[in-house]
């Protein structure tokens, strides 16, 4: 579920029904906002069956299904491995994206925590920017952005995402039933970040051991 941020998702909505998509994007913005969140609805977006006149995808078709659960064979998701990314999961990237989309319109990879590239796998990854195969899409997630070679930045598509609203984080806590009296003490630690609410609701011992944390200092 997105919270806030239409404006960055109207516009890649837009970018999609004009057909002026970019074949690699760059989200960055303070962590927790919802970055990544927004780069698989995207992802959803473009690969949908019978998306909704909103715009919206359906979330009932096989490629939205298989994407929820991070099973579509047309999209991979890269993430840190003790703490970096390296060179040979950029290798990966290269052999997923040499095929062709096998259900959906589009080959397309998340890059989450892009600054934990090592350099040797800028390196390598910039070269997969500069010869973009086919119908495909790179979306790189990133609170670092600076951390990424400049030659990176220069080729990519770079969308900001700020902190959300606060009512509209107390409007996503009422639409999730959470307690009235939870609400705001929830939405005042959020600092604008929905994730850092999810993590809160979801796991309340985190929301303990922040409030403990908070006494001692």
């Amino acid at each position: 579920m997105l919270i806030g941020h239409q404006k960055q998702w109207q516009f890649l909505r837009r970018s999609k029904e004009l057909n002026k998509l970019s074949h690699a994007y760059l989200f960055f913005g303070q962590e927790k906002l919802g970055k990544k969140t927004l780069a698989l609805e995207f992802v959803k977006l473009l690969n949908c069956q019978n998306p909704h006149s909103t715009g919206q995808a359906c979330g009932l078709c096989r490629p939205c299904k298989e994407i929820d659960r991070r099973e579509s064979p047309d999209l991979l998701v890269i993430e840190p491995l003790e703490k970096e990314i390296k060179i040979s999961q950029i290798r990966d990237l290269e052999r997923f994206l040499s095929f062709k989309p096998y259900l959906s319109s589009f080959k397309t990879a998340i890059i989450d925590k892009a600054h934990c590239l090592n350099q040797e796998a800028q390196s390598a990854f910039l070269k997969t920017l500069e010869e973009p195969r086919g119908e495909t899409i790179l979306i790189l997630v990133s609170h670092l952005p600076q951390v990424l070679f400049p030659t990176i930045l220069s080729r990519v598509q770079k969308i900001r995402f700020s902190p959300v609203a606060l009512v509209e984080i107390n409007d996503y806590l009422k639409r999730m039933k959470t307690p009235e009296e939870n609400i705001k003490e929830l939405v005042s630690l959020s600092n604008g970040s929905p994730g850092v609410v999810i993590d809160f609701v979801n796991f309340p011992e985190k929301l303990k051991n922040y409030k403990e944390k908070i006494k001692e200092l």
